[in-house]
């Protein structure tokens, strides 16, 4: 498992200029197909997978259409085939779960890939947190000014800002 090697490879290259090229192009059924072969051709690098899962889950992506079921689908592939745990691999996946609306989950990814990061990586992954608590609150306030989830009788505030 070599995270920096994923950056020179060349098939990794090749299928995200192609994806690039597709999104660029506004062909977004080129783009998924693409997307959906490269992970049927690559389903055991873990590297590709969160490549493009990130191209996807990235909240500064320019990506026209973002299918975030897809990414939370490459980044959990990629989180499987990854013992031990990689960082940049869950905070993949947080975004993804982040973009789907998903934000106690995004928080929980999070907090685990700050758990495992050395401590020179850690601000990238607070910093996410610090998004998805502050749009988490927001929307806790609009949809249930008690402070209160729906769905379940657990304090929904104090989750977030356990971290």
């Amino acid at each position: 498992m070599d995270p920096i090697g994923a950056a020179t490879d060349p098939k990794s290259y090749a299928v995200q200029t192609r994806l690039q090229v597709l999104n660029l192009k506004g062909d977004m059924p080129g783009f998924y197909a693409a997307a959906q072969r490269a992970f049927d051709t690559y389903k055991d690098d873990f590297n590709q997978l969160n490549m493009i899962a990130w191209m996807i889950a990235d909240p500064a992506s320019k990506l026209a259409k973002k299918d975030f079921d897809f990414a939370i689908k490459l980044a959990s592939r990629a989180d499987e085939l990854c013992n031990p745990k990689v960082p940049f691999v869950l905070d993949t996946l947080a975004w993804a779960y982040f973009g789907k609306g998903d934000k106690a989950k995004a928080v929980e990814l999070e907090k685990l890939a700050i758990s495992l990061s050395p401590e020179e990586e850690r601000d990238t992954f607070e910093n996410a947190i610090k998004k998805f608590r502050g749009e988490f609150e927001d929307y806790i306030k609009r949809t249930n000014p008690t402070g209160w989830m729906v769905t379940d009788p657990v304090p929904a505030l104090p989750i977030v800002a356990a971290h």
